[in-house]
Protein backbone atom coordinates (compact mmCIF):
# COMPACT_ATOMS: atom_id res chain seq x y z
CA UNK A 1 0.00 0.00 0.00
CA UNK A 2 2.89 2.38 0.69
CA UNK A 3 4.62 1.72 -2.63
CA UNK A 4 2.25 3.77 -4.79
CA UNK A 5 2.39 6.93 -2.66
CA UNK A 6 6.17 6.63 -2.65
CA UNK A 7 6.27 6.39 -6.45
CA UNK A 8 3.88 9.32 -6.72
CA UNK A 9 6.12 11.41 -4.47
CA UNK A 10 9.08 10.69 -6.76
CA UNK A 11 7.11 11.79 -9.82
CA UNK A 12 5.89 14.91 -8.02
CA UNK A 13 9.42 15.80 -6.93
CA UNK A 14 10.71 15.42 -10.49
CA UNK A 15 7.86 17.48 -11.89
CA UNK A 16 8.28 20.29 -9.36
CA UNK A 17 12.01 20.45 -10.04
CA UNK A 18 11.56 20.59 -13.84
CA UNK A 19 8.83 23.22 -13.55
CA UNK A 20 11.03 25.33 -11.27
CA UNK A 21 13.77 25.18 -13.89
CA UNK A 22 11.37 26.42 -16.56
CA UNK A 23 9.71 29.07 -14.39
CA UNK A 24 12.78 30.60 -12.82
CA UNK A 25 13.47 34.25 -13.54
CA UNK A 26 13.39 35.52 -16.23
CA UNK A 27 12.01 32.62 -18.35
CA UNK A 28 8.38 32.66 -17.23
CA UNK A 29 8.17 36.45 -17.00
CA UNK A 30 9.49 36.84 -20.56
CA UNK A 31 7.01 34.24 -21.84
CA UNK A 32 4.08 36.04 -20.24
CA UNK A 33 5.29 39.41 -21.52
CA UNK A 34 5.72 38.10 -25.06
CA UNK A 35 2.32 36.39 -25.20
CA UNK A 36 0.46 39.28 -23.57
CA UNK A 37 2.05 41.87 -25.88
CA UNK A 38 1.21 39.80 -28.96
CA UNK A 39 -2.41 39.42 -27.86
CA UNK A 40 -2.93 43.07 -26.90
CA UNK A 41 -1.61 44.42 -30.20
CA UNK A 42 -3.72 41.95 -32.17
CA UNK A 43 -6.84 43.50 -33.63
CA UNK A 44 -10.22 41.96 -32.92
CA UNK A 45 -12.06 40.81 -36.00
CA UNK A 46 -14.98 43.00 -36.97
CA UNK A 47 -18.11 41.20 -38.11
CA UNK A 48 -21.56 42.27 -39.25
CA UNK A 49 -24.57 40.75 -37.56
CA UNK A 50 -28.22 40.96 -38.59
CA UNK A 51 -30.84 41.15 -35.89
CA UNK A 52 -33.82 40.86 -38.21
CA UNK A 53 -37.03 42.78 -37.62
CA UNK A 54 -36.90 43.05 -33.87
CA UNK A 55 -38.11 45.89 -31.74
CA UNK A 56 -36.36 44.56 -28.67
CA UNK A 57 -33.51 47.04 -28.31
CA UNK A 58 -32.24 45.33 -25.17
CA UNK A 59 -31.96 42.03 -27.04
CA UNK A 60 -30.12 43.70 -29.92
CA UNK A 61 -27.66 45.42 -27.59
CA UNK A 62 -27.05 42.14 -25.74
CA UNK A 63 -26.31 40.37 -29.02
CA UNK A 64 -23.96 43.15 -30.06
CA UNK A 65 -22.06 42.93 -26.78
CA UNK A 66 -21.75 39.16 -27.23
CA UNK A 67 -20.41 39.76 -30.73
CA UNK A 68 -17.77 42.19 -29.49
CA UNK A 69 -16.74 39.75 -26.78
CA UNK A 70 -16.45 36.80 -29.14
CA UNK A 71 -14.64 38.78 -31.85
CA UNK A 72 -11.91 39.58 -29.30
CA UNK A 73 -11.50 35.83 -28.65
CA UNK A 74 -11.54 34.69 -32.25
CA UNK A 75 -8.17 33.55 -33.69
CA UNK A 76 -6.22 34.52 -30.56
CA UNK A 77 -4.77 31.06 -29.86
CA UNK A 78 -4.27 30.40 -33.56
CA UNK A 79 -2.27 33.61 -33.94
CA UNK A 80 0.07 32.42 -31.18
CA UNK A 81 0.81 29.05 -32.80
CA UNK A 82 4.29 29.97 -34.06
CA UNK A 83 5.22 31.54 -30.72
CA UNK A 84 3.98 28.43 -28.87
CA UNK A 85 6.07 26.26 -31.21
CA UNK A 86 9.17 28.30 -30.41
CA UNK A 87 8.54 28.32 -26.65
CA UNK A 88 7.77 24.58 -26.50
CA UNK A 89 10.90 23.78 -28.50
CA UNK A 90 13.03 25.87 -26.14
CA UNK A 91 11.44 24.33 -23.02
CA UNK A 92 11.86 20.77 -24.28
CA UNK A 93 15.46 21.56 -25.08
CA UNK A 94 16.06 22.95 -21.58
CA UNK A 95 14.60 19.96 -19.68
CA UNK A 96 15.82 17.18 -22.01
CA UNK A 97 18.59 18.09 -24.47
CA UNK A 98 20.43 20.51 -22.19
CA UNK A 99 20.31 18.01 -19.32
CA UNK A 100 21.77 15.41 -21.68
CA UNK A 101 24.51 17.79 -22.86
CA UNK A 102 25.71 18.51 -19.31
CA UNK A 103 25.43 14.84 -18.28
CA UNK A 104 22.59 15.31 -15.81
CA UNK A 105 20.13 13.19 -17.78
CA UNK A 106 22.46 10.20 -17.39
CA UNK A 107 22.48 10.77 -13.63
CA UNK A 108 18.68 10.90 -13.59
CA UNK A 109 18.41 7.56 -15.39
CA UNK A 110 20.84 5.98 -12.92
CA UNK A 111 18.62 6.87 -9.97
CA UNK A 112 16.04 4.39 -8.56
CA UNK A 113 13.24 6.12 -10.47
CA UNK A 114 11.06 4.66 -13.19
CA UNK A 115 12.11 5.82 -16.64
CA UNK A 116 8.49 6.58 -17.46
CA UNK A 117 8.37 9.03 -14.55
CA UNK A 118 11.36 10.91 -15.95
CA UNK A 119 9.56 11.27 -19.27
CA UNK A 120 6.27 12.27 -17.61
CA UNK A 121 7.94 14.93 -15.50
CA UNK A 122 9.59 16.55 -18.52
CA UNK A 123 6.52 16.40 -20.74
CA UNK A 124 4.18 17.65 -18.00
CA UNK A 125 6.58 20.44 -17.01
CA UNK A 126 6.61 21.76 -20.58
CA UNK A 127 2.86 21.24 -20.96
CA UNK A 128 1.81 22.85 -17.66
CA UNK A 129 4.10 25.88 -17.91
CA UNK A 130 2.90 26.57 -21.46
CA UNK A 131 -0.76 26.11 -20.52
CA UNK A 132 -0.42 28.39 -17.49
CA UNK A 133 1.28 31.14 -19.47
CA UNK A 134 -1.00 30.85 -22.52
CA UNK A 135 -4.31 30.77 -20.64
CA UNK A 136 -3.36 33.50 -18.16
CA UNK A 137 -2.09 35.88 -20.85
CA UNK A 138 -5.13 35.20 -23.06
CA UNK A 139 -7.59 35.80 -20.23
CA UNK A 140 -5.80 39.00 -19.27
CA UNK A 141 -5.96 40.19 -22.88
CA UNK A 142 -9.69 39.39 -23.08
CA UNK A 143 -10.31 41.31 -19.84
CA UNK A 144 -8.41 44.37 -21.06
CA UNK A 145 -10.10 44.42 -24.47
CA UNK A 146 -13.58 43.84 -23.04
CA UNK A 147 -13.46 45.78 -19.79
CA UNK A 148 -16.71 47.60 -20.58
CA UNK A 149 -18.33 44.73 -22.45
CA UNK A 150 -17.98 42.11 -19.71
CA UNK A 151 -20.51 43.92 -17.55
CA UNK A 152 -23.17 43.58 -20.27
CA UNK A 153 -22.88 39.87 -21.09
CA UNK A 154 -24.23 36.91 -19.17
CA UNK A 155 -22.08 34.58 -17.08
CA UNK A 156 -22.91 31.75 -19.51
CA UNK A 157 -21.48 33.72 -22.43
CA UNK A 158 -18.39 34.64 -20.41
CA UNK A 159 -17.74 31.01 -19.47
CA UNK A 160 -18.42 29.84 -23.03
CA UNK A 161 -15.78 32.18 -24.42
CA UNK A 162 -13.24 31.11 -21.79
CA UNK A 163 -14.06 27.44 -22.49
CA UNK A 164 -13.25 27.99 -26.18
CA UNK A 165 -9.89 29.50 -25.24
CA UNK A 166 -9.14 26.66 -22.81
CA UNK A 167 -10.04 23.90 -25.30
CA UNK A 168 -7.93 25.48 -28.02
CA UNK A 169 -5.01 26.02 -25.65
CA UNK A 170 -5.08 22.43 -24.40
CA UNK A 171 -5.20 21.09 -27.97
CA UNK A 172 -2.36 23.23 -29.31
CA UNK A 173 -0.05 22.79 -26.32
CA UNK A 174 -0.64 19.01 -26.13
CA UNK A 175 0.10 18.66 -29.85
CA UNK A 176 3.19 20.85 -29.89
CA UNK A 177 4.65 19.60 -26.58
CA UNK A 178 4.30 15.93 -27.53
CA UNK A 179 6.25 16.52 -30.75
CA UNK A 180 9.00 18.73 -29.28
CA UNK A 181 9.54 16.35 -26.35
CA UNK A 182 9.77 13.37 -28.72
CA UNK A 183 12.36 15.13 -30.90
CA UNK A 184 14.35 16.19 -27.82
CA UNK A 185 14.61 12.57 -26.65
CA UNK A 186 15.24 11.08 -30.11
CA UNK A 187 18.02 13.38 -31.31
CA UNK A 188 21.16 13.45 -29.20
CA UNK A 189 23.25 16.14 -30.90
CA UNK A 190 23.51 19.55 -29.21
CA UNK A 191 21.13 22.30 -30.47
CA UNK A 192 19.87 20.09 -33.35
CA UNK A 193 16.61 19.04 -31.56
CA UNK A 194 15.74 22.70 -31.07
CA UNK A 195 16.25 23.50 -34.75
CA UNK A 196 14.36 20.43 -36.00
CA UNK A 197 11.41 21.02 -33.65
CA UNK A 198 10.95 24.60 -34.81
CA UNK A 199 11.50 23.79 -38.50
CA UNK A 200 9.12 20.80 -38.57
CA UNK A 201 6.27 22.53 -36.75
CA UNK A 202 6.71 25.75 -38.74
CA UNK A 203 6.54 23.65 -41.91
CA UNK A 204 3.32 22.04 -40.69
CA UNK A 205 1.87 25.54 -40.29
CA UNK A 206 2.68 26.37 -43.92
CA UNK A 207 1.30 23.07 -45.21
CA UNK A 208 -1.94 23.38 -43.22
CA UNK A 209 -2.71 26.79 -44.74
CA UNK A 210 -1.78 25.77 -48.29
CA UNK A 211 -4.15 22.79 -48.20
CA UNK A 212 -7.34 24.81 -48.09
CA UNK A 213 -9.63 21.78 -48.30
CA UNK A 214 -8.04 20.13 -45.25
CA UNK A 215 -9.36 21.67 -42.05
CA UNK A 216 -8.49 19.05 -39.44
CA UNK A 217 -4.76 19.81 -39.03
CA UNK A 218 -3.43 22.43 -36.66
CA UNK A 219 -3.49 25.36 -36.68
CA UNK A 220 -6.25 25.63 -39.33
CA UNK A 221 -8.50 23.26 -37.41
CA UNK A 222 -8.87 26.00 -34.79
CA UNK A 223 -10.65 28.13 -37.40
CA UNK A 224 -13.18 25.39 -38.09
CA UNK A 225 -13.68 24.78 -34.37
CA UNK A 226 -14.39 28.49 -33.80
CA UNK A 227 -16.81 28.62 -36.75
CA UNK A 228 -18.83 25.83 -35.17
CA UNK A 229 -18.58 27.42 -31.75
CA UNK A 230 -20.07 30.65 -33.13
CA UNK A 231 -23.40 28.88 -33.54
CA UNK A 232 -23.66 28.70 -29.75
CA UNK A 233 -23.29 32.45 -29.30
CA UNK A 234 -25.47 34.05 -28.11
CA UNK A 235 -27.64 31.90 -25.87
CA UNK A 236 -25.24 28.98 -25.52
CA UNK A 237 -23.41 27.50 -22.57
CA UNK A 238 -20.29 25.46 -21.94
CA UNK A 239 -22.36 22.27 -21.95
CA UNK A 240 -23.71 23.08 -25.42
CA UNK A 241 -20.14 23.37 -26.71
CA UNK A 242 -19.02 19.94 -25.52
CA UNK A 243 -20.36 17.77 -28.33
CA UNK A 244 -18.93 15.81 -31.26
CA UNK A 245 -19.96 18.36 -33.90
CA UNK A 246 -18.06 21.29 -32.37
CA UNK A 247 -15.04 19.28 -31.20
CA UNK A 248 -14.65 17.20 -34.40
CA UNK A 249 -12.08 19.54 -36.08
CA UNK A 250 -9.73 19.07 -33.11
CA UNK A 251 -10.01 15.28 -32.76
CA UNK A 252 -7.30 14.45 -35.33
CA UNK A 253 -4.77 16.67 -33.57
CA UNK A 254 -5.72 15.24 -30.18
CA UNK A 255 -5.37 11.69 -31.50
CA UNK A 256 -1.94 12.46 -32.98
CA UNK A 257 -0.88 14.03 -29.66
CA UNK A 258 -1.99 10.95 -27.72
CA UNK A 259 -0.29 8.58 -30.16
CA UNK A 260 3.02 10.46 -30.02
CA UNK A 261 2.77 10.66 -26.23
CA UNK A 262 2.31 6.87 -25.91
CA UNK A 263 5.10 6.09 -28.42
CA UNK A 264 7.50 8.46 -26.66
CA UNK A 265 6.61 7.00 -23.26
CA UNK A 266 7.39 3.51 -24.59
CA UNK A 267 10.63 4.68 -26.23
CA UNK A 268 11.94 6.40 -23.10
CA UNK A 269 10.84 3.55 -20.80
CA UNK A 270 12.15 0.64 -22.90
CA UNK A 271 14.45 1.73 -25.71
CA UNK A 272 16.31 4.90 -24.86
CA UNK A 273 20.04 4.59 -24.18
CA UNK A 274 21.58 7.50 -22.31
CA UNK A 275 25.31 7.94 -22.77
Amino acid sequence: MSKRPSELKKLTALLVRDMKNLMRFPYFELILLLLTFQLLVQRSESQVISYGKTSDIKFAVSNYMNLLYFSSIKNQVESLYLIIVFLSSVMSYLVVSYFRDIGFLKIEFSLPIKRGFIYLSKFLATFLVLIASLVSSTCFSIFVKNFGVLQAISIDQLLLGLAIVLIESLTVVAFVSSITTLIAFLIKWPIVPLIISIASLYSLNIVSYNLQEVTFFLPRSLEEFEKRAISYMPGGSVRSLLNFYSLEPLLVSLFISLLIFVLNYYYVSRRLEVS
